[in-house]
């Protein structure tokens, strides 16, 4: 007999959950439809001309470049042995931004963790790590948000400001609380043996393996701001040129809980819920609804083109591991990882290794 959550998961991606994401990513945009013409938004986008989306390109190539210096960060934090140069590893991130087109948004991260399996302890410990380097993202942008809120005004609307900080400052909690959790149930075994057993994700958290350097997490952390920072200014370059009556600290204001709302995408790709955010938060301090789009519709295309670079890097691989002698061996000429085996090809020693994050 199968198991509650096979049925579950099967109508999810059959018709039924195609259909559900269909009409996720239709509703915002007729939702949209009513509001702005998509004319407008077409001629603001031509408006941005050519500088400043190259310089939000650097921007975003930025924010990817120092997530995985945090990564080789926590690599290391956790022992990793023979821990790939900074270089690869960046093309690794990239073929992850490629592999993220896909539903769901986290394809990306299982062959990332993947392909630097061999540098730790299996698989399931470079899941966790990346779980880890979720969690420090995270929190790296509570701290912006909290600093936007400190310089920022004031919002127009009434209760806005105090949901946003008090939002900010749960999320700086549970983010550290979970980066800590494993230290701490490291040290009371007692506690680590109720957390196993409670269902679900009980066992997997007390499986996950306390840092060996606990201060790399501070460091993550501080890694965790500059990419926020980055991405964030990816964004205000975008939207006040064409806003330009809007309020500067007001956008930067904003900026975070924007980046935070679009980070998980609900909707295929994002189209609808990207655009209905871009809109609402950055049109709380003035940004007209055309120019909040055309700025969402550009930062959509700028992450096309990362995908489109991890695309490009993956065809390499493939092609330098078929043209080399050790093709048969599975080594690609530069010593980099091609994509992932089915699991089947795993060895019976991983067998029972899941995702982590």
């Amino acid at each position: 007999m199968s198991r509650p959550d096979t049925r579950a998961t099967a109508l999810w991606n059959g018709w039924p959950g195609t259909l559900l994401r269909g009409g996720l990513a239709v509703l915002p945009i007729v939702w949209i439809s009513r509001r702005v013409s998509w004319l407008e938004v077409g001629r603001r986008v031509r408006e941005l001309g050519v500088g400043p989306v190259l310089i939000a390109l650097g921007l975003v190539l930025t924010s990817f470049f120092l997530g995985t210096v945090r990564w080789r960060l926590l690599l290391g934090a956790y022992g990793g042995k023979s821990i790939p140069p900074l270089r690869r590893l960046f093309f690794d991130t990239l073929v992850a931004a490629y592999f993220n087109l896909m539903p769901g948004g986290v394809a990306g991260d299982a062959v990332r963790g993947y392909r630097v399996r061999q540098s730790v302890d299996g698989l399931a410990t470079s899941y966790a790590i990346l779980l880890v380097d979720r969690l420090a993202g995270l929190a790296g942008l509570m701290v912006l948000a909290l600093v936007a809120a400190s310089v920022g005004p004031a919002l127009p609307v009434r209760g806005v400001d105090w949901a946003m900080g008090i939002a900010s400052v749960m999320g700086l909690v549970l983010a550290a609380s979970a980066l800590g959790l494993p230290q701490l149930l490291a040290a009371r075994p007692r506690l680590r043996a109720r957390v196993a057993a409670l269902p679900l994700l009980g066992p997997k958290i007390a499986s996950i393996a306390p840092i060996g350097r606990p201060s790399a997490l501070l460091g993550a952390v501080a890694i965790s701001v500059c990419t926020q920072s980055a991405a964030v200014l990816a964004l205000l370059t975008l939207v006040l040129p064409l806003a330009p009556a809007a309020n500067v600290l007001g956008c930067f204001r904003v900026a975070p809980l924007v980046v935070l709302l679009i980070f998980v995408p609900l909707t295929p790709g994002g189209v609808g819920q990207r655009e209905a955010v871009f809109m609402q938060l950055f049109g709380l301090v003035g940004a007209p609804a055309s120019a909040a789009i055309a700025a969402s519709v550009t930062i959509f295309a700028l992450g096309l083109v990362v995908a489109a670079l991890g695309g490009l890097r993956l065809l390499y691989e493939r092609a330098s591991a078929g043209a080399s002698p050790g093709a048969s061996a599975g080594a690609p000429a530069d010593g980099a990882e091609v994509a992932p085996r089915a699991p089947e090809e795993e060895p019976k020693a991983q067998s029972k290794e899941e995702p982590g994050a």
